[in-house]
């Protein structure tokens, strides 16, 4: 065992009844922290205070005080107070100093070895530049039992299942074949102490009802509790996360089942444990930290296409809309043209308008929930024939309706840019997939397994946003929020509740100026809709000036990333209080510095009433620099190096 001193002092959990996970959790501790501390339950009825003594006799034992509360696994008091966080949030209140960094986590739960010196390396950066945790947004939960029984129960709870993979064995009873990822409950387990620290609902964290600045890790978190209690629904048992149900009413939307081979092991030196279910008995083993994983994702490496690079400039095919909310594909075609050959297709596009082309109403089921699309299909070869007489180097497509039908790749380079991960549709011609969240590549991973390379491709500063701002000029509105809420419906629900219940509780507060806008749900003839409440996204000169005499303004991205308001609001010099999303921090927008950052509906009320100060013009002045930075400009040359790159 290492002996070196590590950066972090103490590592705890409260234990009930775990003789089959604690060695291994202890042995997993003493890689990162110098203490390890059990709140042991006096209820215990197995062998885990033994086992302790036995193996590891400097690990800390402390009973826990059942007094402290009256809510355990078996039994639920009037007052509903659960006896190990109470005893837990004493505990850390009592000994770790504010500031001092500790690992919370449970006895089920393992990282995997070879992710260990990553997870170190990860935990002296966020010591070093001030963050306040570490989250693990991908948490792998392995599932026993037979296949079939997975899909019924599953598809019922609408899960998302590959029958298809040829890595499964339907007919293998033991193998532990797949596994769920609960790829956005932003797990927490290594975090500084700050005053008053309290259990919360975040997974083993304590900031509840507090902003705070994480920095997202590269690791993934293992959870063994469905292998441990051998069932697939969680029902009445004692869970990081609760029931299944509630968590996919948290989660809105679908989590995905994906295959993992699972040659891990989950205990360590455990001998006359009893009869254990069937599928545990392979299980006990020598080392708990063992885990062998290969999984469906295989680093594929772009395609080149080996195109002699002509002397006369590129013939380029743009395929994209002219928009105005979002003019995207009309300023690359403005860049474009001045070096190359472009010829723009799309709607309301210069060289062919196909706004009034035929329209396929499908339907999608994807992670994000159910969406209603419009298509356009038709051939790539279509287009080509009506451009006969030019000879195509490269296709670049903006994600919009149309839809190729083809179901090869196109003997063309083909960049398809997606923007809206709830519309995940990509043509089978695409050569590579550029997307602009961060977020949004791990869900096209799992809807195209290796189908496409794809690379993380921001989308910048709307220009219609690059502004100059006084700071100095009193600006009218407390705070304000102008977007969509109900299309796509299932998409929006999280943000409609987040919204609604901010407008609602800023009305009641007296002096409080706040302009809330959206459309109405229901869709007039000729696809028109009234404003339900506000000014409403009437245009983008409307929602701008609004945001222009806005001191704060309020955002909520979906399950994709950050959008196109986050931006927008920073570009108005508005303060900007968004939905955490890893795009923003990878983008280097801290908490704080640029914008805040809210994991709840509660922690963004109390963000938008917190005093306007010269700190928080600030934070506005600093997300205002950076987000000036990431320009149409600066996207349309790393474009240009992409595809270049693509046609050596």
């Amino acid at each position: 065992m290492n002996k070196t001193k590590k950066n972090i002092e103490y590592g705890l959990c409260t234990v009930k009844d775990e003789e089959l996970y604690v060695l291994g959790w202890i042995k997993m501790l003493k890689e990162f922290t110098n203490q390890q501390i059990v709140l042991l339950d006096p209820d215990t009825k197995d062998n885990t205070e033994k086992l302790i003594r036995d193996n590891y006799p400097d690990v800390k034992i402390v009973m826990q005080d059942r007094d402290l509360g009256d809510t355990d696994n078996n039994t639920k008091g009037e007052s509903n107070i659960n006896i190990m966080h109470v005893n837990k949030t004493k505990w850390i209140r009592e000994n770790i100093n504010d500031g001092e960094w500790f690992i919370e986590m449970a006895c089920d739960e393992r990282f995997n070895p070879e992710d260990i010196p990553v997870l170190k390396k990860e935990i002296e950066y966020a010591q070093k530049y001030n963050y306040d945790a570490i989250i693990h947004r991908n948490m792998y939960e392995p599932i026993p039992g037979l296949l079939k029984n997975v899909k019924y129960i599953f598809n019922k709870l609408y899960y998302i299942l590959d029958e298809d993979d040829s890595n499964c064995n339907v007919n293998d009873e033991l193998e532990l074949q797949y596994s769920i990822n609960w790829n956005r409950l932003r797990q927490i387990r290594f975090q500084k102490k700050y005053p008053n620290w309290k259990q919360n609902y975040q997974p083993h964290s304590g900031f509840s009802g507090r902003s705070f600045n994480p920095m997202y890790s590269k690791v993934p978190l293992w959870h063994f509790h469905r292998i441990k209690y051998n069932k697939i629904l969680a029902s009445n048992q004692r869970d990081a996360q609760g029931s299944i149900n509630k968590i996919i009413k948290q989660n809105k939307g679908k989590i995905p089942i994906i295959p993992v081979r699972c040659g891990f092991t989950i205990l360590k030196d455990v001998k006359n444990v009893g009869k254990l279910p069937i599928h545990n008995q392979n299980l006990i083993c020598n080392n708990s930290l063992a885990i062998d994983t290969n999984s469906y994702h295989i680093n594929k490496q772009v395609p080149i296409f080996k195109t002699e690079i002509p002397k006369n400039p590129l013939q380029i095919l743009l395929i994209g809309d002219n928009t105005k909310y979002s003019p995207t594909a009309q300023l690359y075609y403005g860049y474009l043209k001045d070096k190359y050959h472009v010829t723009w297709v799309g709607t309301d596009a210069k060289d062919l308008n196909t706004a009034n082309f035929p329209r396929t109403h499908i339907k999608l089921n994807g992670i994000m929930g159910k969406t209603d699309v419009s298509h356009q299909k038709m051939k790539l070869s279509t287009i080509l024939d009506i451009f006969n007489d030019k000879k195509f180097d490269l296709i670049i497509h903006f994600q919009n309706a149309i839809q190729f039908t083809e179901d090869k790749p196109s003997k063309i380079a083909y960049i398809y840019i997606i923007q809206e991960m709830w519309n995940y549709t990509i043509p089978e011609s695409t050569s590579l997939v550029l997307c602009a969240n961060y977020s949004g590549i791990e869900q096209l991973k799992y809807y195209y397994k290796n189908k496409f390379p794809i690379m993380h491709f921001p989308t910048p500063l709307n220009v219609n946003f690059q502004l100059p701002i006084n700071f100095n000029k009193e600006r009218e509105y407390d705070c304000s929020f102008t977007g969509e809420l109900y299309y796509p419906f299932e998409v929006l629900e999280e943000r409609r509740k987040i919204i609604k219940y901010c407008n609602k509780n800023l009305d009641l507060v007296e002096g409080y100026n706040s302009l809330f806008g959206w459309f109405e749900s229901k869709i007039q003839e000729g696809g028109k809709r009234n404003i339900e409440i506000g000014s409403g996204r009437l245009t983008q000169q409307s929602y701008r000036d609004v945001l222009i005499r806005s001191k704060r303004a309020l955002n909520c991205p979906t399950l994709s990333g950050c959008n196109f308001r986050d931006f927008e609001i920073m570009g108005a010099g508005a303060l900007l209080i968004t939905k955490r999303t890893e795009d923003l921090d990878i983008m280097g927008f801290k908490h704080g510095i640029h914008c805040y950052f809210y994991d709840t509906k509660e922690e963004a009320l109390d963000l938008l009433l917190m005093e306007y100060t010269d700190d928080q013009i600030q934070i506005a002045i600093n997300g205002y620099d950076l987000v000036n930075s990431l320009t149409y400009s600066q996207s349309c040359k790393i474009l240009e190096v992409i595809f270049l790159e693509l046609l050596k």
